[in-house]
Order: structure tokens, then sequence, then C-alpha cells
């Protein structure tokens, strides 16, 4: 019903984009956000609407948890509008099921409720968000719930995964919380509310398996946080996709990375500067004739000799990778065994770099091994079991006598401890 009072001109939406996108309405299960210009007539008629759909379908509408929230709109203009159609309104920053709604980039009270404590939320200058969530979980960590801990080791060097001699715990950084997500072009074609939505605001080619990068200041900093290539040590995440041709209908034939070189246009700049189509998908550059795949590719002029062997060389790149069947095309990501990207694995790889595996830790942290166990094996291969001069050093003066508590006869140490202390061999035995 709203579509249809949208559609006929009784209630006017929001235009998305420099495209002919109208947007009224976006629907989570029982609940509903209403999009409309900012006048008392298109109001009214939603509200007139609803109503009647009150009505018909016998579901009654809650005005007392309606609220208009209005955009560079004035605070008593709002009010007045939401006394007319007897509900309440609110301002932005606020919240929505649960989730922040029109908070800044990265500040507390947007992330308030991820690292809400008993203590006062703090901020200090030079320190981010992700710094304080990873200072929250090493505290937890190191001391529990008492007010004094030590902090055996450095946090960096505690997180990654358990098969690299680590606890597990992934660190906060950007390059983990901004990962790229490698469905952008399912969720277009699937969820088509949102990808109609994304395609009119950010002009993006709806049949793209991937998004292209942004950086104009005027995009959301939501949108530029997922769609821009990781870069740091990590390396270019955009570069381990690989685009595996199908049917060709949504791989950019001379931008796109899909074949032994990294793109292309690039690879090959006197064939592109030859070429007469300089852009558009793989299909638009040849055709499927009695199941096999065909190049129509024209050039501006004949060939000289010498760039004969480049155009043979382009021609050996080009059919190294032609699909035989004319599927649909897809992505693969490099750094999983099954080409396959998740955000999960690239946490993986990124907690994963510089730490080489050892089988030791396989029996090390194993289910059947009792977490105070593997606890303890843990820091004794890592030297940082609480002996007396380890706890001196560390300000925790305990005894005055550095002597092995159990045999008297020499200094406490982790390898006496563990292995020479005849006292406690006999524990062992």
């Amino acid at each position: 019903m709203l579509k249809k009072a949208t559609g006929i001109g009784l209630c006017s939406g929001v235009r998305v984009g420099a495209g002919n996108l109208v947007l009224s309405h976006i629907q989570f299960a029982d609940d509903l956000l209403v999009f409309s210009d900012a006048n008392a007539m298109s109001l009214k008629t939603f509200s007139r609407v609803l109503k009647i759909s009150e009505l018909v379908a016998g579901l009654k509408l809650n005005l007392k948890k309606s609220k208009i929230f209005g955009i560079n709109v004035d605070e008593n203009m709002i009010n007045s509008w939401a006394l007319s159609i007897n509900c309440g309104w609110a301002s932005l920053p606020s919240s929505y099921l649960g989730l922040p709604l029109g908070h800044k980039r990265n500040s507390i009270s947007l992330w308030q409720p991820v690292v809400w404590t008993k203590f006062n939320l703090v901020s200090r200058a030079g320190n981010t968000v992700a710094d304080l969530i990873d200072k929250l979980i090493a505290s937890f960590v190191w001391k529990g719930n008492s007010d004094r801990g030590i902090y055996w080791l450095n946090w960096r060097t505690v997180c990654g995964l358990k098969s690299r001699g680590v606890w597990g715990y992934l660190i906060l950084e950007p390059e983990i919380h901004l990962c790229l997500t490698s469905g952008f072009g399912a969720s277009v074609r699937r969820v088509k509310a949102f990808g109609k939505i994304i395609v009119a605001k950010y002009n993006y080619n709806p049949q793209s398996l991937l998004p292209k990068e942004v950086s104009l200041r005027s995009y959301s900093w939501v949108w530029r946080s997922i769609v821009n290539p990781v870069a740091s040590q990590v390396g270019n995440l955009r570069a381990d996709f690989i685009h595996i041709m199908g049917n060709g209908e949504n791989i950019d034939f001379w931008n796109d990375c899909w074949s032994e070189a990294n793109s292309l246009k690039l690879s090959f700049p006197r064939i592109y500067g030859l070429a007469c189509k300089k852009s558009g998908m793989i299909y638009e550059f040849g055709v499927w004739s009695n199941g096999i795949w065909e190049w129509k590719i024209e050039l501006r002029r004949g060939m000289f000799e010498w760039e004969n062997v480049l155009w043979m060389s382009f021609l050996v790149v080009v059919n190294n990778v032609v699909s035989l069947v004319p599927a649909a095309d897809k992505l693969k990501w490099v750094r999983s065994s099954d080409g396959r990207y998740t955000p999960k694995g690239f946490c993986n790889f990124v907690a994963s770099l510089g730490k080489m595996e050892d089988p030791v830790w396989k029996a090390v942290w194993c289910k059947y091994v009792p977490p105070k166990v593997a606890e303890l094996v843990w820091k004794a291969m890592n030297q940082r079991l609480p002996v007396i001069p380890v706890l001196i050093k560390r300000g925790v003066h305990i005894s005055d006598q550095p002597l092995c508590p159990f045999c008297n006869s020499w200094p406490e140490s982790i390898n006496h401890i563990l292995f020479h202390c005849q006292s406690v061999w006999q524990i062992w035995q």
C-alpha cells in the first residue's frame, strides 16, 4: 500500500542518489521505517495509509513507540508534525533495534554499549576505540576481578591462533574490523532493497562482484570502511581476490583481476591503447559458438610486426582462463584453501602473520586437557611461571629466601622446579 501511495503521488518518499530510485519504507520483521519528504501533507498521507492497513490487516499500530526523526529540519516543525499525527519525535544520534544511529565515527557514545564496564569509561588522547577494547580484554585476562595482576606477556604477543603458540585472542586493529566483504555482488542481487539503495547512492554497476574504491569525503564513512581495501602490513586485500570467468557478465574485461596478470589494462597497455572498446564486461568481447568461446576484440588498426609477439602473449593469457561452460562468474580468495572469503578466515590470516605453526601446541590446547593444565604448560614453555626471582623483578616480595621451597638447596627457577628438583620429581613419578 505504501508503494502504491508513493507511486501515484499521494505521498513522497526520499530520492536516493542521482538515479530515479525513490525510497518510501524499509521493513524489519514487525518494525517499519518510513522515509518522507519534509512536508506535513506527505506525513499525514503516510499516517492515513498505515491506519487503513491497520483496519485491513487487523494489526494495531503502536503510535506511542513511533517517533519522527528530522534531518536538517527545525525541531519546532518536527514537534508540530508529531502532534498532528499523534506520535513522538526525537533527534539524532539515537538507536534503532539496539543499534546506534547517527553517531560520529568511532565516538565513545557509539561504542559505549560494547566497552561498558563497572568503571567510568575514560577516553585518553591518542587512544582509539580498538585500543580501549583491547585494554579491557587484557585487563580481564591478566587480573580477572582483582585490583592487581601481573601482565606476563605483551598483549600483541599473546594474541593469535592457538596453533601458533598463543591464546587464540584477536587484536581489534583496523585491518581486522575493516574487512572487505566479498559478498557485495550477492547482497546486491539477493537483498533487493539494500542493493538498489547502494547502487543508486554510489553509482555502482549492480553486476559487479566487487565494489569500487571510495575516496570522496562526501561518502558515508561506514561504506568507505567497507569497500576501501585494507592497506597495511597485510597488503592490498583487493589483490587477494581473483575473478573466475563463467559467462563473463559480471567481470570487467580490462580492469578486474581475472587472469594471470593483475589487470589487462595495466599488464598490456599497448593492446589496451589499440583496442576500439575501452570498457565493458567479458561477454562483450566475445561470443559462445557451439559451446566454445571465441574472442571478438576489435583493434583500431593493424598490428606492426613487433606488436604481433605482444598480441600472441595477450591471447595466451586470456585463453588460459576461459571458462569451459557459461556458468555464473564468481570470486576466489587466494588466502583460503577452498577459495571462499569469510571475515573469520581473514582475521585468522592476519593473526597468523609472523608466527610459525608448531604441532606441539595441538597437544597443549586440546579439549581433553584441563584449562589450568594447558595454561601451566603454556606459561612454562614461555618462561612465565611465577617463581620467586621473577616475582621479585616484578615488585612482588613474598620471600627473602630465593631458594627452592621444596629442597632448599638451589635457587628457584622454572627449569629447576620442573626438571631438577628431587622433591618435585617424586611428585611427577
